[in-house]
């Protein structure tokens, strides 16, 4: 049987969960669900746990604290902690193909959908996340809450993207595209740095070897600039009669000019205030 490279999970009691990425013979239930490993005396016991305790396929596989297992794959299924222990269909998401699953460090949960974005659960509400309201394309291939790194962080067809909290930002990586679905994966090193990684589809899912293809599998490391631009106040009056407007405008350069004077962003405050989104 066929393990899914994104439906593995260390959960919280400690068990390593390996979630089946068979496609092929989905009635078999020997050729489904999931392989549990669970520490005993020196070493790890594994056990296959078949379907219902586990979708046929789950082929991403996450746990929100306090609230339980996450499944996607066909659809979106949810076993909450302490219920039924047989996952139940999200009824929002229908039949549609989850293609990644992640959770926060606010433990909210993140899930791409192809076609539609990304959507946000925080244990209450959703939020959805398109075209309409910031994402360059609807069309996402892998999420990643920053670590090092804040923010989450998503791949889409038209390239790395980036969700402050309150707005998305597109980032340019020379060399990176074009980016394909279920052919990309994202992690984060210890300084901050994201590296996309390279494969192709019948490898990751099938585990099909193409000779021919061996020059797609690498790795492209991207680092933001540590080193801010340089802001400044456009000239304006000092003074200005009471009840009047006052306008302020502002440039910034960035020391090295990696970065062009129209990509960059700003965040603005008046004295101790909050600072604006980007």
């Amino acid at each position: 049987s066929i393990l899914s490279h994104i439906g593995v999970l260390e959960a919280r009691d400690g068990a390593m969960i390996f979630g089946s990425g068979e496609s092929r013979g989905l009635q078999n239930p020997s050729r489904g669900g999931a392989v549990v490993f669970r520490h005993q005396d020196l070493g790890y016991v594994g056990t296959h746990v078949p379907p219902p305790i586990f979708p046929q396929r789950p082929a991403n596989i996450v746990e929100r604290t306090s609230d339980g297992f996450w499944f996607g794959a066909t659809s979106l299924m949810r076993r909450p902690e302490g219920g039924e222990p047989i996952p139940q269909k999200v009824p929002r998401f229908g039949d549609n193909w989850i293609d990644h699953l992640a959770i926060d460090d606010e433990n909210n949960l993140w899930a791409a959908v192809w076609g539609r974005g990304v959507f946000r659960f925080d244990g209450h509400r959703w939020a959805q996340y398109n075209e309409s309201n910031g994402l360059l394309s609807e069309q996402v291939i892998y999420i990643h809450p920053g670590e090092a790194s804040s923010g989450v962080w998503v791949i889409t067809t038209e390239g790395l993207e980036r969700f402050d909290g309150h707005t998305w930002t597109d980032f340019e990586i020379a060399g990176g595209g074009p980016f394909l679905r279920e052919q990309h994966s994202l992690r984060e090193s210890s300084d901050g740095a994201l590296w996309i990684n390279y494969a192709y589809r019948d490898w990751l899912l099938e585990g099909a070897v193409d000779a021919k293809r061996a020059s797609v599998f690498r790795s492209l490391k991207y680092r933001a600039d540590q080193v801010a631009p340089q802001t400044v106040l456009d000239p304006h009056d000092e003074t200005s009669p009471e009840g009047g407007q006052v306008a302020f405008s502002w440039r910034g350069r960035d020391p090295w000019s990696t970065s062009k004077e129209r990509d960059l962003q700003y965040s603005w405050r008046i004295n101790s205030g909050e600072w604006s989104p980007f």
